[in-house]
């Protein structure tokens, strides 16, 4: 799946997150697993869960990272599209 530079992201109703430190752990209480997502991870998951489309949430790290602007894109797609095949996150409707 492949998700256009303006896709956003909510979260079910069954799925909570919580930080501890550098770390977040995302649970899906619908399928009884969790997940830790390192400080990299975690930024993501607070960018999206925030509204920020994937373009919008790459111009937001490129400077806290150093990384090429496409590799960063690509990074965060992809790492999206783990968490909707995991069940933690879905795409909103475009309205």
């Amino acid at each position: 799946m492949r998700f256009d530079e303006t896709a956003r992201f909510d979260v079910p109703k069954s799925v909570h997150a919580r930080r501890f430190d550098d770390e977040l752990v995302v649970l899906d209480l619908a399928r009884g697993e969790y997940f830790a997502l390192d400080e990299v991870g975690a930024r993501v998951w607070e960018g999206l869960t925030a509204g920020e489309s994937l373009s919008g949430l790459s111009e937001a790290l490129l400077s806290t990272y150093d990384v090429e602007v496409d590799r960063l894109r690509e990074d965060i797609a992809a790492f999206a599209q783990g968490l909707v095949e995991n069940g933690l996150m879905r795409v909103r409707p475009e309205r």
